[in-house]
């Protein structure tokens, strides 16, 4: 049986605005901090794979540092299987974004950007 660990809108790159100064870069890097935890607790659970359905990033255009990090914990946690479906933070339609996270994903996740089974 495939067992998937499923989560979603985590944010990533979130600028946190209305923060003060200090906050902010903590609360940017707890938001890191719960993708590794999500690849710690799917390697204790032995998952098959993580599903974030939408706003795994904050914004259309997260900065290439987030954009680095996320792929870096991703690549990190193989064999763990990623699958990644846009949000509408982050919808489908942001092919830059897109482009460059399938340019440089690593094997272990999944693009999952239009309506079609994977």
């Amino acid at each position: 049986m495939l067992s998937i660990l499923h989560t979603a809108d985590l944010h990533l790159g979130k600028r946190f605005g209305a923060f003060p100064e200090p906050f902010r870069g903590r609360l940017q890097e707890a938001r890191h901090q719960a993708l590794e935890s999500l690849a710690r607790l799917a390697r204790a659970e032995s998952v098959d794979a993580v599903l974030i359905a939408g706003d795994l990033f904050d914004t259309e255009t997260p900065s290439p540092e987030v954009l680095r990090q996320a792929l870096r914990v991703l690549a990190d946690s193989a064999p763990l299987q990623w699958v990644v479906i846009p949000g509408n933070h982050d919808p489908a339609s942001a092919a830059a974004l897109w482009e460059h996270v399938q340019a440089h994903k690593p094997p272990n996740l999944t693009l999952a950007l239009t309506p079609e089974p994977i």
